[in-house]
Parts: structure tokens; C-alpha cells; sequence
């Protein structure tokens, strides 16, 4: 039996419902998809494809370090735009609803496992998140075909966090949602009880808030949003200091310098946020809102709402998947 891949390739696939060896390796993300086969590309990574309903569904798995990375995709074809969840920490799914609503709007939607949550495999790390982003963005960029310039990229809570260090170091990158996002680091490490927000939180970090709390200190050093930085070049920055700190730099200086919000080449930002957030500051989204040098942004404070959305999660995901289908659709 033979089938396409997205780029019109042909590839050998196997039929689960035949019972043939290795479909018990399809990832738990197929549940409740009534058909499924394995592929082998070319490049030796695999994807795992079902079909429901007419609509294709992958997993993409990427090798990084030896450990497995898994993206859940749903691939609405090569002329439909891409949307990649940065889920929050510790790989929080909550927002699959979010994605269901935009992929029913006719985007391929992309959700991200970070090393050591959900199906992917290894151990998590701040900094690892930050390449699995990086990582999955380019396989998508490589092995499915969809408009170039037609990809966003969600962020929720630390997701956000990520998207924007994502967006700072792949200038192709102009679109951004950010939901319950934190831009200032460092601002939430002081302003919030970060150690025991860590120690309540789910099984595969509680109990090791001491190392958490190091590796936010570990990110402080090199790539704080609201840090300043001098740009020699777009992908080329030297961080110069705190954000309290005021930097100023000889006329003469051939560096650009800016915070790493104000240097995003972003052209269309929309920042959603709950009122009742107690977990990440309403705070956090107003910095990225009002730093942004981005034309068209567009701020969504949601009465009422927690860091979750409870009780307001209709809102929210209108507000969200109605901002994306006039992005990519509003014109056509």
C-alpha cells in the first residue's frame, strides 16, 4: 500500500487496522482516529499519519540529543496557513480546545511537546525548550508544504516566553499571539513565590524547585525580552544588561541597541490576557504590548478570567482564532 507525504512523495505505509508490526508506537495524540499508518521519509525521521475524516494527522518526530521531540500536526494542505502552540510550562495541553477551533477554521495547527513532557521524550530544561521550538519550526518549514510567510506562532504562559526568544532568532517569524505570557523574566521571578508555584505544581517537576528556580536564573543571563541588547546584525546580539539598568552608548556605536521585544520584526502581535490572572501578572502582557514597536498589535484584556481561562474559555479562543482567520484570510 502506498500513499502521498505532504511534498507529493511516495512512501511505503503500513495499515494499523491490519494489525501489522510497530503500530503500537502510534503516539497517544491518535486516540479516538479510527486509521493510521507510519511513514519513513527520506530523511530518516518518521511520521506517524491517520486519517479521519479526510483530514491528515501527524506526529513528527525529531531526534535531538538522542531523545525523541514529538509536534503533533494537523495538515490541512499545501495552501493553508500554520499555527505552532508553545504550550505553557510543564507542557500544559489545555489549550487543545484553542487548536480544534482553529483548525476547523481551515489553519494546519502544529502543538509542541518539549523534551520530557507529554509523548516527547528525554528531560525538560528551559533553554531545551527554547531549541525544541526552534527545532520543530524548521522540520515544519522543511517537510510540509504551506505558504512561507503564513505561519504563526502561539505562546501561553512560559510558551510565550519561548515564542518570543523563537521570533528573536528566526527573523522569518512576523506573527505572534501571546496568551497569559510572561515577557519580563525577571519581574516575574521577583514579583511572583516562583519556588512554591513550582513545588505545587504537577508530579514531574514537584519537589525539584530548587532546580527550576536555578534554571530561571540561568535564563536571565543571556536572554531576558526586556533585557537591552546591542545588534551588530538581525541574528547577531550582545546582551549589554538588566533591565534596570540604563545603557548609554556613544553616538559613535555601530551596535543597535534595543530591548529584544523592540528588535522583533513582527507585523501583526495580538497579547490576551485574564484580569484575574494570578499566576502570571495582567502586567506581564501589557510590557509586550506597549514595548512592541509591532503595526499592527492589538490588546484583549478578558474580564474575569484566571491564568486558564475558567468559565471564559469561549472568549478567549474566539478572540484568538478570530484574529488568526483575519490574518490569513481577511484579504481573500
Amino acid at each position: 500500500m502506498s500513499s502521498e507525504d505532504p511534498f507529493g512523495e511516495r512512501l511505503t505505509s503500513i495499515d494499523q487496522d491490519k494489525g501489522n508490526p510497530g503500530s503500537s508506537e502510534i503516539a497517544p495524540s491518535m486516540e479516538g482516529v479510527s486509521a493510521a499508518q507510519r511513514f519513513e521519509d527520506g530523511f530518516g525521521d518518521r511520521l506517524f499519519q491517520a486519517t479521519h475524516l479526510a483530514r491528515r494527522r501527524y506526529v513528527l518526530e525529531t531526534e535531538v540529543n538522542h531523545e525523541v521531540l514529538r509536534a503533533d500536526v494537523r495538515y490541512r494542505g499545501s495552501q493553508a496557513p500554520m499555527v505552532v502552540f508553545c504550550p505553557d510550562f510543564p507542557g500544559d495541553h489545555s489549550n487543545k480546545d484553542l487548536e480544534s477551533e482553529i483548525f476547523a477554521r481551515g489553519i494546519s495547527t502544529a502543538f509542541v511537546d518539549y523534551r520530557g513532557m507529554g509523548d516527547s521524550e528525554g528531560t525538560f530544561s528551559f533553554s531545551g525548550a527554547e531549541y525544541d521550538l526552534s527545532r520543530i519550526v524548521e522540520d515544519l518549514r522543511e517537510k510540509f508544504s504551506f505558504p512561507r510567510e503564513e505561519i504563526a506562532i502561539i505562546g501561553e504562559g512560559y510558551g510565550s516566553y519561548f515564542a518570543l526568544n523563537l521570533a528573536n532568532s528566526h527573523n522569518y517569524l512576523h506573527n505572534l499571539v501571546s496568551i497569559s505570557g510572561i515577557s519580563d523574566l525577571r519581574t516575574y521571578i521577583s514579583d511572583s513565590d516562583l519556588k512554591n508555584l513550582l513545588n505545587s505544581s504537577t508530579e514531574k517537576v514537584r519537589g525539584n524547585p530548587e532546580h527550576w528556580y536555578g534554571e530561571h536564573l540561568e535564563l536571565l543571563s543571556f536572554n531576558n525580552p526586556t533585557d537591552r541588547f546591542g545588534y551588530v546584525s538581525p541574528s547577531l546580539s550582545v546582551r549589554l544588561g538588566d533591565g534596570n539598568q540604563s545603557i548609554d552608548a556613544p553616538e559613535s556605536s555601530p551596535l543597535d541597541i534595543k530591548t529584544m521585544i523592540e528588535h522583533l520584526q513582527l507585523c501583526n502581535l495580538l497579547v490576551v490576557h485574564g484580569s484575574a490572572d494570578t499566576i502570571v501578572n495582567p502586567g506581564q502582557s501589557m510590557v509586550l504590548y506597549e514595548t512592541s514597536p509591532c503595526p499592527h498589535k492589538e490588546l484583549k484584556i478578558i474580564d474575569g478570567a484566571d491564568h486558564v481561562y475558567r468559565g471564559k474559555r469561549v472568549e478567549m479562543i474566539k478572540a484568538v482564532a478570530d484574529h488568526l482567520t483575519n490574518l490569513f484570510f481577511g484579504g481573500r
